[in-house]
């Protein structure tokens, strides 16, 4: 058995999935599976994974219908075969000692259960925006997790055990599952991240993060609500959901407003940053 199983989905990216795998295949550390589930694609992304795979027999290829990026996660993970999974997205670059740093830090530390690393920020063509630093210990990453997000899913690699314990992803939290992922796993579990930059984290407006930015807050939104009702003592009701929307979160006492301006302060963080223009963002 491998000792990493790295879970990649992939749904039309075939302008970046080359070097998003060849960047796992370059690895420093060797003894992984690389699960590459196609997630429905319209273009050449499964033809470019069979490519690779007939060169490197740690390439596992699985073509399914489109599902969502928390269900296709669910079903990789459910193929691993690692005591360690590792996250990888099909637009991203990991640096060659990721993996190498990720391994050696999990088994001195055995009570962190998930790990992540900081990262640089690329546009489309590969040019650099900016570099990101979020919390290193678990203690100052569970008093910030109700503010922002501190562990960049891409660079997470954590315990196979411990996320099935958790029952995996939450397909209701669309766009910000890790966000609830990791929210819960804080409850439960030791989170960390490496102090080195080991991944370039691609920006573009094809990205889903992008696409699907007014979800992305409203998810990110519930999966706070939902850990400070479990803080609280009371039901975690969002367990039961499909899906998760502003209603859902009216019931819950976030106004509209409140949505309203997480959404304009998440479309000014891409223009800043000059991704994208105007007419992509336009509120209901």
């Amino acid at each position: 058995m491998p000792a990493v199983s790295v879970v990649m989905p992939v749904w039309n990216a075939q302008s970046f999935l080359c070097e998003a795998i060849e960047s796992i295949l370059d690895q420093r550390f060797r003894d992984f599976e690389l699960i590459v589930i196609d997630d429905g694609s319209a273009d050449r992304s499964l033809d470019i994974m069979y490519r690779y795979a007939c060169s490197d027999r740690r390439l596992r290829i699985h073509s399914e219908h489109h599902r969502g990026v928390p269900a296709t996660l669910n079903f990789g993970c459910a193929l691993a075969q690692g005591s360690f999974i590792a996250r990888m997205d099909a637009d991203d670059i990991a640096l060659p000692d990721r993996f190498a740093l990720q391994v050696a830090f999990l088994q001195d530390h055995a009570s962190v259960a998930v790990l992540g690393t900081q990262l640089e920020r690329i546009r489309e063509d590969g040019s650099y925006i900016d570099t990101t630093y979020v919390p290193l210990d678990h203690v100052e990453i569970a008093a910030h997790m109700q503010e922002y997000c501190c562990l960049h899913h891409p660079t997470v690699m954590l315990r196979a055990e411990a996320l099935r314990s958790l029952g995996g992803y939450r397909v209701a939290f669309l766009a910000a599952e890790d966000h609830d992922l990791w929210l819960r796993a804080a409850e439960r579990f030791e989170l960390a991240n490496l102090a080195d930059i080991l991944l370039r984290y691609r920006i573009h407006t094809q990205a889903i993060s992008f696409q699907k930015l007014e979800q992305q807050v409203i998810s990110a939104l519930a999966a706070e609500t939902s850990a400070r009702l479990r803080r609280a003592g009371e039901r975690d009701v969002f367990s039961g959901l499909s899906c998760i929307d502003r209603e859902t979160l009216r019931g819950f006492g976030v106004s509209d407003a409140y949505v309203g301006h997480r959404i304009r302060k998440a479309e000014q963080w891409y223009r800043n940053r000059k991704i994208g223009v105007a007419e992509h963002f336009v509120l209901p």
